[in-house]
């Protein structure tokens, strides 16, 4: 077994989570802007987590196959071992019941991982990111697909985009009874209307795919606002991606 601290990298199109495990909790988790990533940012993040600390190895999970070159390096450079790379061929303790596994996004493999192990199954797991995803686990413990629905924040930025007086909001906080201004009227539309979409793809998984009474598990930057006061009772779990990464790694060390 691995002596020292595994360095957990989560990139998403949007944002970058770094975290420590060190084999009994997670640690100083950041997030960073993905756009960022440039070789000298990574390094300096590395570095500073690192504070002296050992890095045993690193564990990656990517869905922006331009940066992965430069978190590999340097991931390499600081343990002098290549980092696991999360894909479909490795041990994720679920069965892929799946046509095309190899085009399974790295985090919704890290999800199911994270969400069986904890939570059991069958299982929803939502992940409120760029994309909001939807991902089955049934109750053979098999991965059996899910749904991929535009992201909240991806929603209102078109909307911006595309109209001349329509403005960019800010999504986090309550939400009125009415909005008494653009912005007000704006946020309850996007979170309101969001809450109808969860609630509609929760509902449709459930019907078609005779999964029982699945748990609910969510995830990502947005879970928390979209869900908060929401009548389907989804558990939002904020880093459970990060610890699907370690249980990767714990189900794949070979020392």
């Amino acid at each position: 077994m691995n002596n020292g601290n595994i360095l957990l990298v989560d990139v998403g199109n949007t944002s970058t989570c770094v975290a420590f495990h060190n084999k009994r909790s997670l640690s100083s988790v950041v997030r960073i802007d993905t756009n960022l990533c440039s070789k000298s940012v990574v390094r300096n993040i590395i570095k500073k987590k690192m504070k002296g600390a050992r890095i045993a190895i690193g564990v990656l999970c990517s869905v922006v196959p331009r940066v992965n070159h430069i978190w590999i390096k340097e991931l390499k450079r600081i343990t002098n071992k290549n980092p696991l790379v999360v894909n479909y061929k490795m041990n994720i303790g679920v069965k892929l019941d799946y046509p095309k596994p190899q085009s399974i996004g790295a985090d919704r493999l890290a999800n199911v991982c994270a969400v069986v192990e904890k939570y059991g199954y069958p299982v929803i797991v939502a992940d409120f990111g760029t994309a909001v995803t939807f991902d089955v686990v049934n109750a053979e413990c098999a991965f059996i697909g899910g749904v991929i629905a535009p992201g909240l924040r991806m929603m209102t930025d078109y909307m911006a985009d595309r109209t001349a007086l329509l403005p960019r909001i800010v999504l986090n906080g309550s939400v009125r009874r009415i909005g008494h201004n653009t912005k007000e009227a704006m946020k309850i539309g996007a979170i309101i209307g969001y809450r109808g979409l969860v609630h509609e793809i929760t509902q449709y998984i459930i019907k078609h795919n005779m999964i029982g009474e699945p748990k609910l598990v969510a995830t990502g930057g947005l879970a928390e606002t979209v869900l908060k006061n929401y009548c389907v009772k989804y558990l939002v779990d904020r880093t459970l991606t990060l610890r699907g990464l370690y249980r990767i790694y714990q189900l794949n060390n070979k020392q």
